[in-house]
């Protein structure tokens, strides 16, 4: 026997249970996060043969769609039916975790509150940056930023901005200092390192022994709480730091989290003003020949894309769903978006009609633990 229950739903959330019982298969339970309830009906019903609508999806009141299909599911041999409830209840939940990368004096309550009050995102992440002081000495952690993230659900992501490479054995007791406030603070945290922009033939090695220096430094101290994740430009970036590639991969055995970092210009780069022409891409065309290339790389790693978009040169309302419906498709780790402001304003905006972005609120999915 299989059945399909909806125990719960809302206008924009729902929670789904599927158990299929056989006398070989003992039970079968999978509770999703949350999705636009037509999104899971459509996917599901075409799953078990059904043929449904949009409208009708929409419409039908969830209690004769469950009806239906435990109809269907009760005609079918039993083998078939439960195949059918699992495939039921792990087709319809792809999601992506949505996070920010905000300049660190936004991450407060009130402009967290005004954020999600603006956009109808919950933010899963958050990145902010933090400066290392520019010579060996006390590294100071950023804690009110770092509570204020805490305190929304989300992770905090620092990428703490490096005025110098940290080979200097002069760094070895602030970092130490700095890995054990990290490991007392038990919280789970996300870091990454970023150097300065410098035309330097030795800039990857310098950033890969740096790297793995200070990863080694938190992990002698027990630091188990924080996760570093190391990222790739993909194209030109807007971020003061380094841009970096393959050739500074620090290696799997530091590196916890892959982020791939690439932007959509538009059409805001023209020649004689700027030394390029650039034009509108996808969220695909930007992310997926180097996606698949890590994937193989590092193919344990969880991969997180860092993106945003200009808003001439294409519609940007259509260019952050699609952004958000392909990284949920490619089963992305998080999509963290570049909420800043600055020649071009890269931030979601008031003007994203609210139904886009309500959409991209139902496939906003918890960060995996």
């Amino acid at each position: 026997m299989a059945f399909f229950g909806i125990p719960r739903f809302g206008a924009t959330e729902y929670r789904i249970v599927s158990v299929a019982q056989h006398n070989i298969w003992g039970s079968f339970e999978r509770i999703s996060g949350t999705i636009p309830f037509q999104s899971a009906v459509e996917i599901g019903f075409r799953t078990a043969g059904f043929a449904v609508t949009d409208e009708a999806a929409r419409h039908a009141p969830p209690a004769t769609l469950a009806d239906s299909m435990i109809d269907r599911l009760s005609g079918m041999p039993a083998f078939l039916a439960a195949i059918t409830s699992i495939m039921l209840a792990t087709s319809a939940f792809a999601g992506i975790p949505l996070g920010i990368s905000i300049p660190p004096a936004k991450a407060n309550a009130l402009d967290f509150a005004r954020f999600t009050k603006n956009t109808d995102i919950t933010p899963r992440l958050v990145e902010i940056s933090a400066n290392f002081p520019p010579e060996p000495s006390t590294i100071s952690l950023p804690d009110t930023e770092i509570q204020a993230i805490r305190e929304i659900g989300a992770l905090p992501l620092i990428t703490w901005m490096l005025p110098v490479s940290l080979l200097d054995d002069a760094w070895t007791t602030p970092l130490r200092e700095l890995a054990q406030a990290v490991r007392a603070d038990g919280g789970k945290i996300w870091m990454r390192l970023a150097l300065p922009r410098r035309e330097e033939p030795s800039h990857a090695a310098s950033y890969r022994d740096t790297f793995r220096r200070v990863a080694g430094i938190f992990r002698d101290a027990g630091a188990d709480n924080v996760g570093w994740m190391f990222v790739v430009d993909l194209g030109r970036s807007d971020a003061p730091e380094a841009a970096l590639d393959a050739d500074a991969f620090p290696g799997n055995d530091v590196v916890d989290v892959i982020g791939l970092r690439a932007l959509n210009w538009g059409d805001t780069q023209r020649r004689p003003v700027s030394d390029r022409d650039s034009d509108w891409q996808s969220f695909r065309d930007l992310f997926e020949p180097v996606r698949a290339e890590w994937q193989e790389r590092a193919p344990d790693k969880p991969i997180v894309a860092i993106t945003a978009t200009a808003s001439t040169g294409g519609k940007k309302s259509d260019w952050v769903l699609d952004a958000v419906r392909t990284a949920a498709e490619w089963r992305l780790a998080a999509l963290i978006w570049f909420q800043h402001k600055g020649a071009i304003d890269w931030a979601i905006q008031e003007s994203i009609p609210r139904e886009i972005m309500m959409e991209a609120q139902t496939l906003n999915t918890p960060l995996s633990k």
